[in-house]
């Protein structure tokens, strides 16, 4: 694939047309984009891991990085080219789109029907057709931006003619394979709380493998949150996405391949490569990335080793694959030096509720009777918006869009 310079580059992709952003963060931008680009064009490297903090752009980073792919794909791929993107709520689905419209129309310089057309419009489908709230399989024959939300992968079984539903969403192969399914294992008609199914869903997964197109890239938003990996023990969510993207667990479904003998030979590595976006990449530690790895990539260097190997290795390499910047202010009085200080210099935290990092913090109080009413009045008036059917999930999402919020 195309190797890219900073010139080139230039006459692609403009950060900050109207200067309207500061112009440190957007060349810091277009320099990720590129080495970025860069890196996956290899065709020894699937995955990359954008780490920015908070305000830094990861969304119009991972959305430069995915032009340039699509601008320099085969012209045979452009025929079926498809992003797909995963991000934890509906709400931010909209925001996905409205972004990758927005990016093409102002950020992406050439409109040669590849990426952009000559109205300004994105090539690939990006309508209310490619939001998709359950787990199904996306139209072929043109190219699209496909976005999925975490909870399209959960599979939830609701009310009469659940099973009839799920059929539905396969093609002939996999309402054939299910039938089988729902007999052996003796699925009710009605759905119960009482009933889980986790084969049932864990087949579903590699069906939608076996019937779907492949990704010519995958991004996932908020990428933490399947930081506990695959397994017989985590969400289904997870076991779902994994199955999906051709992650074949041989120990945990035995059962379905010997049921199905030919269902193993026909699953396939769904993504050809993966962009990680999270501002808070590790927890635990380093084999929380490796979990994540598993769900989405069938082959990763990491994916033998125990946690602890698998925490020193990705240590050693983290670099290798992850770009991580930091939000930084410029603190000095006026006429004296200006010194820049990181988020975790300037910024103090403390669980306990007290901004001092004192293991005994003092419980702060508010003098002022106004102040102490007026707060008060605001923590109510929250919790009864949050607690309100219909406004409760918008409310909330957007209180919690940022951390700095």
């Amino acid at each position: 694939m195309h190797r890219l310079n900073d010139i080139l580059a230039r006459e692609i992709l403009d950060l900050n047309p109207g200067e309207v952003i500061d112009k440190e963060i957007a060349e810091r931008q277009f320099k990720v984009i590129v080495k970025g680009f860069n890196y996956l064009s290899s065709s020894n490297n699937n995955f990359l891991y954008i780490a920015d903090e908070v305000g830094l752009g990861k969304t119009y980073i991972a959305l430069g990085i995915a032009s340039l792919l699509r601008y320099f794909a085969e012209d045979q791929a452009l025929q079926n080219y498809k992003d797909v993107i995963i991000v934890p709520k509906k709400n931010l689905q909209y925001k996905w789109q409205k972004e990758i419209k927005n990016f093409t129309k102002n950020n992406f310089l050439q409109n040669q029907n590849r990426v952009k057309n000559i109205l300004g419009d994105t090539v690939g489908k990006n309508t209310t057709d490619e939001l998709h709230n359950q787990l199904e399989l996306f139209s072929s024959g043109h190219p699209s931006y496909e976005i999925f939300r975490n909870s399209s992968f959960s599979l939830g079984f609701a009310g009469e003619g659940w099973k009839d539903k799920l059929l539905s969403r396969l093609d002939d192969y996999g309402k054939e394979t299910m039938r089988i399914a729902f007999k052996h294992f003796r699925v009710n008609d009605r759905y119960t709380s009482e009933d889980n199914y986790p084969e049932i869903k864990r087949l579903f997964g590699y069906l939608m493998n076996i019937a779907s197109e492949t990704i010519d890239l995958l991004i996932v938003d908020e990428s933490h949150n399947f930081k506990h990996g695959i397994g017989p023990d985590v969400a289904a969510r997870n076991q779902v996405a994994s199955r999906m993207m051709g992650v074949i667990d041989e120990e945990t479904d035995q059962e379905l391949f010997t049921l199905i003998p030919n269902l193993r030979s026909r699953i396939k590595p769904l993504a050809k490569k993966v962009i990680f976006l999270s501002a808070t990449p590790l927890d635990e530690g380093c084999h929380e990335i490796k979990r994540m790895l598993d769900i989405f990539i069938t082959d990763h260097p990491y994916r033998k080793l125990d946690n602890e190997a698998a925490h020193e290795k990705i240590k050693v390499e983290l670099s290798s694959f992850m770009m991580r910047g930091l939000m930084k202010i410029s603190l000095g009085d006026t006429g004296g030096p200006v010194v820049q200080h990181s988020r975790n210099q300037y910024r103090h935290e403390h669980r306990e509720g007290n901004v001092n990092k004192d293991k005994q913090a003092e419980i702060q109080k508010i003098d002022d009777p106004f102040m102490a009413a007026t707060l008060g009045l605001m923590q109510f008036k929250t919790a009864e918006i949050l607690n309100t059917k219909n406004h409760g999930g918008a409310f909330e999402m957007g209180m919690n869009a940022s951390f700095e919020t």
